[in-house]
């Protein structure tokens, strides 16, 4: 019987794997049927000018005003979903074509119409100032009995230039299952799997834990799993940053890389299960993977969801989605700037050893490279060679990064599990997880891809290491390498390590009653791993980049800028804006974060029943502000504090022995608070400072769990009402995302 249910299991998994790879063997190697002859009979619309055909191209001008199209016969029948492929010489004035299906005894109609899919040279990144050079136009058609096909052509309109367009062949192929969205599921999965298990792998090797203690010792075994979630990440970049210098020395031997990277991140990741298996630490592997099940079903179901929106009403994702799908319409039409593309660009620069000059010259990108890290360009770059190995169509595409970006955004629900699970004890992580991503700002942040949640959730795992024991040298220099790694990621999370930095070097001090050896070696050891784990890309911006500080003259010195660089900048702004002009507009900035107006204008809508315009404006004032997006929680705190008469920030649980003394919740809210605070009153520019992408986020991420524990654990009056809020909320995130 047992033997039976092995096979059956086997089975089920092997068989659809099996046919998977037989059907993208099928897809890959059939080839594209030319139905370019077709174009010889085409009937067109008046408002085609011209209609030259040929036997290489066919040059077509047109009116893009007046509904220009032509249509061609198409007699087949398809079981299966196919495409059609407009191979482009050039292209000029048009802005969208649309195909219209004539099916056997129908006529064409809207419901029959599929919208053509651009793809330029540079797929993904089509930055303003830049007219890319369109390949081709893809269209995916459904099965039935065709009769004809219809294409429709649309330029800009009351433009008056005539529009035109050269088409080299029309193809026909079978719309491969690589293409599809299930595929693009299956691949989120293999990229969340990915940062996972390398990770996971050196963490095991390195660990002298027999997992039959663990589990005699409660305590230590939540240490131990604590420690594991938020330790494996920062080990998993430190593979993929092997895996980067491997590539590097493939450059300068001149080694062709092709499918080598494929080969050297298989060949890393059996050696190092290999090794845990020579030196017997393969119960410990299972332990590790087992004890954080839950976590990680969470983690996958964050980008799973994730990627849902993202490609929710496409059904070619893999090449219709670029960085303005996600920019405008998956933020709740709130962020339009392309920050999402930067590092796209960077990646795919280190990887075809392309000079950066080619995406940003010219002020093209707005920035220029030096004004982002580059960790998650090299990452990317890594990726990309290595998804190149199996094909080139998934290296190029935009969604492909998207993906990659989202599982590394998501890595912050870790140590926010473990931070929730410290505080406040026998926590539902699965409802904290899901009321913490309820959010505009939490949700939008996992799938866009600045990096900035990367970055939180490695500033939140040395936070983690400091609050267990800030005692040991080892946690400090762990703690630093982590901050570096989260600098790295976005400088911005820089902003959150100053006030937690004093507090825990002062709390060292106060433990080694001010001796200088024990109270200032180990704030030193942190600040030395932290500057080194930066230098490298300091260095590079030093010598190969002239420095001109754009973000943050743009954000803290109203673009003052001088050629002398960042000091003489700083002495320019004080002479352009005294101090006392400058408390003013400071002063102002700190009350207009209240966002009183934007609330008022909220309410303002509701009353007046435009509902839909409301809900918008609601998700985009969340997505947007700090305390708009946390107003809630605080009314439901302030009603948990009168309903069970608690503290309203209480103190730690301690259930594990995980946390050090001086560092309750109040504490760590406190110190988020206020660094939100100094943001906020330090940003002197005519934008607002409170904006949520101008704060460090791993602080905000802080607050938003302190407060969501607090309700959590205020009673089940306060529960219920709060959970049927964030089911509302989650209505109001679907009707904009």
């Amino acid at each position: 019987m047992k033997k039976t249910k092995q096979i059956v299991i086997a089975s089920s998994v092997i068989v659809p794997l099996v046919l998977t790879v037989l059907y993208l063997l099928s897809c890959t190697l059939a080839h594209p049927i030319s139905i370019y002859p077709s174009l010889n009979k085409a009937q067109r619309s008046q408002s085609i000018t011209r209609f030259q055909y040929s036997s290489n191209q066919t040059r077509i001008e047109l009116n893009p005003i007046d509904d220009p199209h032509f249509s061609i016969p198409f007699e087949k029948q398809f079981r299966w979903d196919q495409k059609i492929i407009l191979k482009i010489k050039a292209l000029k004035q048009i802005k969208r074509s649309d195909l219209f299906l004539g099916f056997q005894g129908k006529s064409y109609a809207e419901k029959y119409k599929k919208r053509g899919v651009f793809i330029a040279e540079i797929n993904g990144a089509v930055p303003r100032r830049t007219v890319p050079k369109i390949l081709r136009i893809e269209y995916r058609i459904p099965a039935g009995n065709y009769r004809s096909l219809r294409f429709d052509f649309e330029g800009p309109a009351d433009n008056g230039d005539s529009s035109s367009v050269t088409i080299e062949d029309v193809q026909l192929v079978p719309f491969p299952f690589y293409e599809t969205v299930s595929f693009g599921y299956l691949l989120t999965i293999l990229f969340a799997c990915s940062l996972i298990i390398p990770g996971t792998l050196i963490y095991a090797l390195f660990q002298g834990i027999d997992p039959s203690e663990i589990k005699a010792e409660n305590h230590r075994k939540k240490n131990t799993a604590n420690r594991y979630l938020i330790i494996f990440f920062p080990l998993s970049i430190l593979f993929y940053l092997s895996l980067f210098l491997i590539w590097e020395l493939l450059l300068f031997f001149n080694i062709p890389s092709g499918g080598l990277m494929l080969i050297s991140f298989v060949g890393l990741t059996s050696i190092l299960l290999g090794l845990v298996i020579i030196f017997k630490k393969g119960s410990l592997l299972i332990y590790l993977l087992k004890s954080s099940r839950r976590e990680f079903l969470i983690f996958i179901l964050i980008v799973l969801v994730s990627f849902f929106i993202i490609t929710v009403r496409t059904d070619q994702p893999f090449t219709r989605i670029d960085y303005q799908w996600i920019a405008y319409g998956k933020t709740c039409n709130a962020f339009w700037a392309h920050d999402n593309m930067f590092q796209f660009v960077n990646g795919k620069a280190i990887a075809d050893n392309e000079p950066f000059e080619k995406y940003y010259a010219y002020g093209t990108l707005a920035y220029n490279v030096q004004d982002r890290e580059m960790l998650p360009g090299v990452i990317y770059a890594v990726y990309r060679k290595i998804v190149g190995g199996f094909s080139a169509f998934f290296e190029k595409s935009y969604l492909t990064y998207t993906i990659l970006g989202t599982c590394m955004n998501a890595m912050v629900i870790f140590p926010l599990i473990v931070l929730s699970r410290t505080y406040f004890g026998k926590l539902n992580i699965y409802l904290f997880s899901l009321f913490i991503s309820l959010n505009a700002f939490v949700i939008i942040n996992y799938y866009y891809t600045w990096f900035k949640f990367t970055g939180a959730s490695l500033f939140l795992s040395g936070l983690i290491i400091l609050v267990s024991d800030y005692t040991r040298v080892w946690n400090w220099l762990l703690a630093g390498f982590i901050f570096g790694l989260s600098v790295n990621m976005h400088a911005g999370n820089a902003l959150a390590i100053p006030l937690f930095f004093i507090w825990f070097a002062y709390l060292n001090m106060k433990n080694h009653k001010f001796k200088f050896r024990g109270a200032f070696l180990q704030p030193i050891t942190l600040v030395a791993v932290f500057f080194i784990v930066n230098l490298p890309w300091s260095v590079v911006k030093k010598v190969c980049f002239r420095e001109d500080y754009a973000l943050i003259k743009g954000n803290y010195l109203y673009s003052v800028s001088s050629d002398e660089g960042l000091l003489a900048s700083v002495i320019l702004f004080f002479k352009m804006f005294p101090l006392q002009e400058q408390i003013a507009l400071r002063f102002d900035h700190l009350i207009s974060s209240l966002r009183f107006s934007e609330i008022s204008l909220l309410f303002s809508l509701w009353f007046q029943q435009e509902w839909k315009f409301s809900l918008h404006y609601w998700n985009q004032t969340e997505f947007y502000y700090i305390l708009p997006s946390i107003y809630p929680l605080l009314l439901f705190c302030i009603a948990g504090y009168y309903y069970r008469k608690k503290t309203l920030l209480p103190d730690r649980v301690n259930m594990n022995g995980s946390v050090s003394a001086g560092m309750t919740s109040g504490t760590l809210f406190g110190i988020s608070l206020l660094t939100s605070l100094m943001v906020i009153i330090a940003s002197y520019s005519p934008n607002s400072s409170d904006l949520t992408y101008l704060n460090p986020m791993g602080t905000l991420l802080i607050i938003h769990t302190v407060l969501i524990g607090y309700i959590l654990n205020s009673g089940k009056l306060i529960y219920l009402f709060f959970s049927l809020y964030m089911f509302l909320t989650s209505l109001r995130l679907a009707f904009s995302l």
